[in-house]
């Protein structure tokens, strides 16, 4: 499979052959590269680096939390806002109610793009070629004073899921209205996959079912950056462990070799991409 990193401030993707099956990641590592020229490649295999932002929008000198796109697009959730590369050109959208984002996800199905962020969440909408406006949820249905929201989840129902570490807002577009699904002890970060939506509640990684009940179905000490699905089972991404892979309740470690090497790093986050 193929492992790709993205540190800090530049984009950088590396691949890695690990036992004649291809697993596409993108890793957003904590250590900051000042210059790609400098970006690990030992046991990591082949690097390739390729810069598309431009003076006036600085997005390497930003921290870039989330990445998604469209059929035309990819969105860049950062600390300054969000940015819009449509293959030619990248663009920062501004709004004061959300300079901070820490994740973006594109429904295909409304064309809507959500985000979450500093004290809030909301989706943008194109309402003119290129130009897109802001519309907050939270002010507009609800009111989460000082919250600072961290992952986004969307289900096969419509419903969007954000997610902070005192509780996760479930919200319907259809009629605005929000339900809260809270934590056991505090929760850590919330994964969607294939539909389904994981938290990780102290200890216990939980699959979230659509009552909004927590069902346990695993348990590590570190923190859970992201989980991707991989044939019948689930590969999960720890913040100092590296990748294990979920079977039955248990924790194993994908590839000890590349632990070994993701284990002096600080995962940041992965997504998996399919092979074609």
């Amino acid at each position: 499979k193929l492992l790709h990193f993205a540190p800090c401030p530049y984009f950088l993707i590396f691949a890695i052959m690990m036992k004649n099956w291809l697993l596409p990641i993108f890793i957003l590592s904590a250590v900051l590269i000042m210059h790609s020229t400098t970006a690990y490649s030992g046991d990591l295999g082949y690097r390739y680096g390729e810069r598309i932002s431009d003076e006036r929008n600085l997005i390497d000198e930003s921290k870039v939390w989330g990445i998604c796109h469209s059929s035309s697009k990819v969105f860049f959730a950062t600390n300054d806002g969000l940015f819009i590369f449509d293959g030619a050109r990248l663009i920062r959208h501004y709004n004061a109610s959300v300079m901070v984002l820490h994740d973006i996800k594109y429904d295909d199905k409304s064309g809507r793009l959500y985000s979450a962020g500093n004290n809030g969440f909301g989706w943008w909408e194109e309402d003119k070629p290129g130009h897109y406006t802001y519309h907050s949820v939270v002010s507009d249905y609800y009111s989460v004073p000082n919250q600072d929201f961290w992952r986004i989840g969307l289900t096969a129902d419509g419903k969007v899921y954000f997610q902070n570490f005192s509780r996760i807002c479930v919200f319907n577009p259809e009629d605005g209205e929000i339900s809260e699904i809270l934590p056991e002890t505090q929760f850590r970060f919330m994964h969607e996959v294939n539909g389904q939506i994981f938290v990780q509640d102290g200890q216990d990684l939980c699959l979230i079912n659509p009552a909004g009940s927590l069902l346990p179905i695993g348990k590590t000490e570190d923190r859970i950056m992201n989980i991707v699905p991989c044939g019948n089972k689930l590969i999960l991404a720890l913040e100092r462990t590296g990748l294990m892979e979920l079977r039955g309740g248990k924790l194993t470690a994908l590839d000890p070799s590349t632990n070994k090497v993701l284990s002096r790093l600080k995962i940041f986050s992965l997504a998996g991409f399919d092979d074609s």
